[in-house]
This record gives C-alpha cells, sequence and structure tokens, in this order.
C-alpha cells in the first residue's frame, strides 16, 4: 500500500509539472499571450477589441447642387472605397470624395477602410431634397416640353433667332429655332463644350476671339471627338468611334424649323479622362489640366452648317465667346 501511495504522488507531480509549461487560456480557449498566429494584424472576427482599423464618416448636403461632400473618419486605414448608391453606381477611391447626386432621394453609401489585407466597412444612409426647378425633355422631336424654359436673350446668335438652354448633372440640352428658309438644306451639326471652363486647354477655332473656344469634346457632322492626340500624332480632335455624344432632335412647324440636341456629361467626362494624349511625355501635363473638369458651369457653342459648309446658325455669333451654361441647374424627370 505504501509503495503504491507512493506511485501516486510522484504521478501526480509528473502531471501538475507538465500542465505548469503551457501558456494560461481564457474562458473562450483564446491565447492571452499577446500573439494572433492566424491573422498577425490583430483584425480578426473575434471582437472589436483587437480591432486596428476603424471605418467612418459624416457628410453635408448641398440642397442647391445636390453635392455631398464626404469627411473620412477612419482610422487606422490608408485606402478606401465608396459606393454611393445611386443609379449611376457612383464610386470613388478617394479619402474625402464629393459626390453629385442627380436626384433626391434616400441612398445606402458605403465606405470600406482597409491597409493591408484588414479592413472595416460602415453604411449610412444620406437623405437627399434637391431643390432645383423641374422639367421633362425628351428629345424626340416634340417641342412642348421647352414652353416654359426661357429665351436665352443674353446670347447674340446668327441665322439662330431663338436659344434656350437646360443643364442637368448628367446633359446639356439646348434648343435652337429659326424661320424655315434660313435652316433649310443644314444638316451638319457641331455642338462643343467646355468642360473645365479653361480657355487654355481645347481645341482652337478661327472663329472665336484669340481662336480659342477652350471646348474638350465635340459633335461634328457625324462624329463624336474629344481635344487629343489625333492618329496622325498632331494635337486636335480626336475622333471616338461608335459613341454617340450628342442626341439631336428636329421638327418643323408652319414657317419655323426647330433644333434640340442633348449633349451626355458622362460619355464626355470618359473621353477626357481616356484621352490618348496620357502617357505621352512632354503632353501628360498639358492634358492633365483637362481632367480638371468644373462641376458648377460650362461653356458651349453650337453651329449649323450647309452642304456647302456655308454657315446656316451659329450660337453664339461668329466672333463672340462661346456661352455659360449653369450645370445642374435643372433636375430632368425624363433622364
Amino acid at each position: 500500500m505504501k509503495k503504491l501511495f507512493k506511485y501516486f504522488v510522484f504521478a501526480l507531480a509528473v502531471s501538475l509539472t507538465a500542465c505548469s509549461t503551457e501558456d494560461p487560456t481564457d474562458n473562450n480557449g483564446g491565447n492571452n499571450n499577446g500573439n494572433n498566429t492566424e491573422n498577425p494584424d490583430g483584425n480578426n472576427n473575434d471582437g472589436d477589441k483587437d480591432k486596428k482599423i476603424t471605418a467612418d464618416f459624416d457628410f453635408t448636403v448641398n440642397k442647391t447642387t445636390g453635392d455631398v461632400a464626404f469627411t473620412n473618419k477612419s482610422t487606422g486605414a490608408d485606402s478606401y472605397e465608396w459606393a454611393f448608391g445611386d443609379e449611376q453606381d457612383g464610386f470613388s477611391t478617394e479619402k474625402d470624395p464629393v459626390y453629385r447626386y442627380s436626384k433626391s432621394g434616400k441612398y445606402k453609401v458605403t465606405l470600406v477602410a482597409s491597409k493591408g489585407t484588414d479592413y472595416d466597412e460602415i453604411s449610412k444612409e444620406v437623405d437627399i431634397t434637391i431643390e432645383k426647378k423641374e422639367v421633362a425633355i425628351k428629345i424626340d422631336g416634340s417641342f412642348d416640353d421647352w414652353k416654359n424654359i426661357p429665351l436665352r436673350t443674353d446670347v447674340e446668335l446668327e441665322g439662330f433667332t431663338e436659344l434656350k438652354t437646360v443643364a442637368t448633372n448628367n446633359y446639356i440640352y439646348i434648343y435652337l429655332a429659326a424661320p424655315k428658309n434660313i435652316l433649310e438644306g443644314a444638316g451638319f451639326v457641331n455642338f462643343a463644350a467646355d468642360l473645365d471652363y479653361n480657355y487654355e486647354t481645347g481645341q482652337r477655332e478661327n472663329q472665336f476671339p484669340g481662336g480659342k473656344t477652350g471646348c474638350d469634346v465635340c459633335r461634328e457632322i457625324d462624329g463624336s471627338f474629344v481635344w487629343g492626340v489625333k492618329s496622325d500624332k498632331k494635337i486636335g480632335w480626336d475622333w471616338q468611334q461608335n459613341k454617340e455624344l450628342v442626341t439631336l432632335g428636329d421638327a418643323t412647324i408652319d414657317n419655323m424649323t426647330y433644333k434640340e440636341w442633348r449633349m451626355d456629361l458622362k460619355m464626355a467626362e470618359d473621353f477626357i479622362k481616356t484621352n490618348k494624349a496620357h502617357g505621352i511625355e512632354g503632353l501628360e501635363q498639358k492634358f492633365a489640366k483637362a481632367n480638371e473638369l468644373n462641376k458648377e458651369k460650362a461653356r458651349v457653342y453650337a453651329w449649323l452648317r450647309r452642304n456647302d459648309w456655308s454657315y446656316a446658325g451659329t450660337a453664339p455669333k461668329r466672333g463672340n465667346a462661346p456661352f455659360d451654361v449653369k450645370l445642374g441647374e435643372y433636375i430632368n424627370t425624363e433622364e
């Protein structure tokens, strides 16, 4: 019996010694020695106590323009991805973006903040009420939808006798009218816009003061163009194949001919951002200026030419500078 008791004491001592060499554990079985071998960055699913990245943001809404300025309050991150939750699938990787919504509504905005393989995300609802004038304009050759839009009496015209403009966040619309005999045989459309509001960038045209238009994109005859490097390596209007930058509508009623043209601003921006001049030594800096698009206003000119290239109508009159349009001034319920 004494011999058996000695054996029992020896076995117990060995057992206790073996247990004392292991690290202590918490009640959940986690290792409290400060090391995380599965995720050394510490951002795991065991709760927020070891969390190194926290995503958060605030925002302010401009009810006049629909612009929302986002202030990033995330900590521990160096990369950011925003999804703005609208029909355009708006997206940004800027730290503190400003995003323009085209319609009133409630939008779910999601921010993913990350560093390396660690990340955190947060979503908030942005409630926007845009206090803008509403229109319902379609480019369909019916002009009743223009009747409540005021005439642009501030722009001197040639050939044309009436000009109206509407600009939303997505499109620039113009309405032109003239006596039927003035525009008869005129089918060559030229509609151009200076979207960075900078005379030092953009195509040159002799009909404007100093030859400067500032215009970065245009429709000319049946083609869509961006100011850039052409196939012959010269700077000028670079053709954008199979792209319809401008949609046209027209009608002749009694003795008057009416024109309505719509420029797609999202497509225009894509033209500018993917300009072939980027990456070409000596041109990169020059064309980078045209990427700084103005979100508040643009300059526009519109011509209509006959088959012999003579001018049937111009807005503005030749010799005058392109006229301004205020971007985002209207909401078009037909968009």
